[in-house]
């Protein structure tokens, strides 16, 4: 069960990142194949300061007689119009079955600025393990909490560099490549281009290592290892990188641009993957993603704000309520 988690975990963050540079990539290059409207639509989108998405996610995954479904609906308002006070508010609602087994969570997050952040709890997951430890969330339900900044000084302020770093790494970089132009379609009444799109894995490969040195420099976690050790590490994390491309295969997914906006409505992925291609002989079952994401109400007013009732997290979470052994650890 643990090598199905392993799967699901790094097919889900793959998943969600291709989606979240297909959206939010304004900088991220695409090769548009003599088709001037998908370069019209990322320096739009790029433009774009205001809008609505929807994301529904759901995994299967059956390795080895055991199965594991994963469902994710996530819906959220983004206010990007104050780059120095960006706003938004995100509502994720999961569901996770396996072994006979089925729990349902929710909760609904607003951040408001570089230091403003709230989350409450929707759904409370009926997890038996909490009850024993003498959690008891229901008193939490639809409580909002603020997120102090000092539980957020462990983010090191290299954040922002590396971001940038990796911005500037992807320009010029043609990792996607349009497979082929499909009928138009409606996405919400608005009249659409439709194409399928291929992730160009040679491409990403030959930006990967950059990318892995990106993410281990100024890793406080790794000054204790030498530089041979760094590039061991290096190598190792390439190496992986690799064999999971080449385990999951192919990559491409199908795309909606409206007509006359030129904006992007929708992003749809669907892959079925063979445990056999990641892990041999040994492990075998399949893996299937279905990843749907629809944008909506580009440069319309939204209005996110702070929540007009809420609790510190120091109110809601007590030291007072932990066992010493608790206190004693070093997060």
């Amino acid at each position: 069960m643990k090598k199905i988690i392993l799967i699901v975990g790094i097919v889900l963050l793959s998943t969600v990142g291709l989606g979240t540079f297909s959206y939010f990539q304004g900088w991220l290059p695409f090769s548009a194949s003599g088709e001037d409207v998908l370069s019209t639509m990322f320096e739009n989108m790029s433009e774009n300061k205001t809008w609505h998405s929807e994301t529904n996610i759901e995994i299967g995954a059956e390795v080895e007689g055991q199965r594991l479904d994963v469902l994710f609906n996530i819906e959220g308002d983004t206010d990007s119009t104050d780059p120095k006070n960006p706003k938004s508010d995100i509502k994720l609602n999961g569901e996770l079955s396996m072994e006979g087994m089925s729990f349902s969570f929710g909760m609904e997050i607003k951040v408001l600025g570089q230091e403003d952040i709230y989350l409450r709890i929707t759904t409370i997951p009926a997890i038996p393990i909490l009850g024993m430890l003498g959690v008891n969330l229901d008193e939490l339900k639809d409580q909002w909490i603020k997120i102090d900044t000092e539980y957020l000084e462990s983010v090191p302020d290299e954040n922002e560099e590396m971001v940038k770093q990796l911005t500037e790494l992807f320009v010029g970089k043609e990792i996607l490549v349009v497979q082929e132009k499909f009928a138009d379609e409606k996405i919400d009444d608005v009249n659409c281009y439709h194409y399928l799109v291929l992730l160009d894995k040679n491409e990403l490969a030959n930006i990967v290592p950059e990318m892995f040195s990106i993410f281990m420099q100024d890793n406080l976690s790794l000054e204790q290892l030498s530089e041979a050790e760094k590039e061991e590490m290096l190598n190792e994390m390439i190496t992986n990188f690799d064999g999971l491309m080449d385990g999951i295969g192919d990559i491409n997914f199908e795309i909606w641009i409206g007509k006359k906006d030129k904006l992007l409505y929708q992003l749809n992925v669907e892959k079925e993957i063979n445990t056999n291609e990641l892990y041999g002989e040994d492990a075998y079952g399949n893996i299937d993603i279905e990843f749907k994401m629809n944008l909506s109400e580009f440069n319309q007013e939204i209005n996110i704000s702070v929540p007009k009732e809420f609790k510190s997290l120091d109110e809601v979470f007590p030291t007072e309520m932990f066992g010493e052994e608790i206190l004693e650890l070093e997060i």
